[in-house]
């Protein structure tokens, strides 16, 4: 993900649905998208799996550049999860530390 695909995308939809909330949009995503992305998956083929990924991943940047975070914060704030993720210790798949 590139931050010039997501201002694209943000500018395509101020142009389409006007100023957007960010909460609207992700009551967007747990109301349509989501749903759509299981359906995709449990009925369809990858091309369609992948293209309700795309959905998905558009909205949550979306809605992370509408509360003021572009990709370059999002992808800080992934190396950083990584970095606690694998410091964590798991037992039988529950996190003890």
């Amino acid at each position: 993900m590139n931050q010039k695909m997501i201002d694209e995308y943000i500018q395509w939809g101020k142009d389409t649905f006007g100023e957007e909330y960010w909460l609207n949009v992700l009551m967007k995503l747990r109301s349509d998208e989501i749903w759509e992305l299981r359906e995709a998956i449990v009925l369809k083929g990858k091309a369609e799996q992948a293209e309700e990924l795309a959905d998905c991943f558009l909205l949550l940047f979306k809605a992370a550049h509408l509360i003021g975070f572009n990709v370059e914060d999002i992808e800080a704030a992934m190396a950083k999860k990584l970095i606690e993720l694998h410091n964590r210790t798991y037992e039988n798949g529950k996190r003890v530390k």
